[in-house]
């Protein structure tokens, strides 16, 4: 079994591999940008999910093999 662990911070998301035995098999921190709109910050869902997909996708791994 591989657990996939993800953090979706303020400018980043981080993600890691590990297997059953906690070794870390994978890690990525990858940058974006947010929109601010003077006090307000907008927060895109949908490229928060797109930035998800995409570091399942460069494990090269089934979604369905995570747990």
């Amino acid at each position: 079994m591989k657990l996939f662990g993800i953090d979706i911070g303020t400018t980043a998301i981080k993600s890691v591999l590990i297997n059953e035995k906690l070794e870390e098999l994978h890690s990525s921190n990858t940058g974006y940008e947010i929109e601010s709109h003077g006090a307000f910050v907008e927060c895109d869902a949908q490229k928060y999910w797109e930035l998800v997909k995409g570091e399942i996708d460069a494990l090269g791994i089934e979604p369905d093999a995570l747990a």
